[in-house]
């Protein structure tokens, strides 16, 4: 589902950034809630892997987005697709979501991270 939301911020549906905010206000907590309590309810509160699991999905909104752009920017490839006229890359707001995601996720991942051996003694 994170991958969900950072795939759907590159769509602009209609014009104006609050289609774009809405879809993405729909995911983050479909994608959140079930990230957060797998944190919580693990020993340790592993915040270390759920920033990399952001991560990870991050990298794959990088391809997804190039993907993307690539089927949705080429004319040839608009006598495959459906007649959506409305449907347009948005590679400004995509871009800025999947930034804030991977900073959100390499503060997660970077925060926690200690020697093994550091954390024994404190």
């Amino acid at each position: 589902m994170l991958f969900g939301e950072l795939f759907a911020a590159f769509f602009d549906v209609e014009p104006g950034l609050l289609d774009s905010a809405i879809m993405v206000g729909i995911f983050i907590p479909i994608a959140g809630a079930p990230l957060l309590a797998a944190t919580l309810l693990t020993p340790g509160h592993r915040w270390r892997e759920l920033g990399l699991t952001i991560l990870l999905a991050a990298g794959f909104g990088i391809l997804a987005a190039a993907f993307l752009a690539a089927v949705m920017l080429d004319p040839a490839m608009a006598r495959f697709m459906p007649p959506l006229r409305e449907l347009h890359f948005d590679a400004v707001f995509g871009f800025a979501n999947l930034l804030v995601v991977s900073a959100v996720g390499l503060w997660l991942y970077r925060r926690t991270a200690q020697h093994p051996d550091q954390a024994e003694r404190e």
